[in-house]
């Protein structure tokens, strides 16, 4: 698996096969797990190839590095499952709802930095944590003030107006 162009249309291929066998990973648990089981694959594949130059073909051999690979595969995605398993749900969901306001503010080039861009993630998480304990009736109100508030932040400051455009 020396070829870049091919190395990424494997690694797209097992990211797409994780996403549907292991849709509650976020995205960098994704990541994480497909450069595992990649890694585990292009060695599998070395080791095939040595066998083959070195005339090696025995299926014993064989059974035995398939067998490694399977375990290497398991092993990596019980370590997924467990390190999000040791996350409370809370923590995962914030990730996730993270995770899409990064691609929403990405997207978009409202020309903020990562600081202004983070604190805009930290005040959505807080208003959907404010908006969830409030009392439905009272929902109306704390959606538009935050509204207000992140709206205000992609705005441009206000330019203070000078004494001579005052006459």
């Amino acid at each position: 698996m020396s070829n870049p162009k091919e190395n990424e249309s494997i690694k797209a291929h097992i990211r797409r096969v994780l996403e549907q066998t292991e849709p509650s990973l976020l995205p960098d648990e994704l990541s994480d797990l497909t450069d595992m089981i990649e890694s585990s694959l292009a060695s599998y594949a070395t080791q095939v190839r040595r066998d083959v130059q070195s005339k090696e073909d025995s299926e014993k051999l064989q059974l035995h590095r398939q067998d490694t690979l399977e375990k290497s595969i398991a092993i990596a995605l019980n370590a997924a499952r467990d390190a999000a398993g040791r996350q409370t749900s809370a923590s995962r969901a914030e990730k996730r709802v993270r995770g899409y306001m990064e691609e929403v503010l990405d997207a978009v080039d409202f020309g903020l930095n990562e600081n202004e861009k983070k604190k805009i993630e930290d005040r959505m998480i807080n208003l959907l944590d404010e908006y969830a304990r409030t009392p439905k009736e009272d929902r109306d109100t704390v959606y538009e003030q935050g509204e207000k508030q992140v709206l205000a932040t992609l705005e441009p400051p206000a330019r203070p107006q000078s004494a001579s455009a005052s006459w």
